[in-house]
């Protein structure tokens, strides 16, 4: 149910989505999309822009129940 991985680092070669990792994934509710054009528009007080950028959810262990007080 996890979305393809789009980065991964471990100390084995492995290949993708396979165990001894820590690895990042799309979130499939992204707060920023990498789409469209970056627009400023520069107002009387403050600027304002939209928000482009990707939103990747880094998942540091394959045991999603640990206690996070307990990770190493």
């Amino acid at each position: 149910m996890t979305p393809p991985e789009v980065w991964a680092q471990g100390k084995i070669i492995r290949s993708p989505d396979a165990p001894g990792w820590q690895c990042g994934v799309p979130n499939k509710y992204p707060a920023l999309e990498n789409q469209g054009d970056w627009m400023a528009v520069k107002m009387a007080f403050m600027n304002r822009s939209n928000g482009l950028g990707v939103h990747e959810v880094i998942i540091e262990n394959p045991d999603h129940a640990i206690n996070m007080g307990t990770l190493g």
